[in-house]
């Protein structure tokens, strides 16, 4: 069974494609520079400075939006509601 010529160059891109991935990840494991690597999953000066003051300003309107509510809920617990004349529907 022959492959199109087509197929046959899609093969040949998508072999070679993966070759260059494995030689990169073999190189990548084998001569990485481990004396100068960077804690990457913890964020670094003024990066970290940042985000503990956005995380501030979050949680200063978070309290600030829940006060709100709460005083809403309040406002309404001691209102009446009562129908009037003028929210009824009027007959056709």
């Amino acid at each position: 069974m022959a492959l199109t010529p087509g197929a046959t160059i899609a093969v040949v891109i998508f072999g070679c494609a993966a070759v260059c991935l494995c030689c990169y990840a073999i190189w990548a494991v084998m001569f990485a520079d481990k004396v100068n690597t960077i804690d990457k999953t913890r964020p670094q000066g003024e990066q970290a400075q940042y985000m503990r003051d956005i995380r501030h300003k979050n949680l200063e309107a978070f309290t600030q939006d829940l006060r709100l509510q709460e005083q809403r809920i309040a406002g309404w617990s001691h209102r009446s509601v009562s129908a009037s004349a003028s929210f009824l529907p009027l007959p056709h």
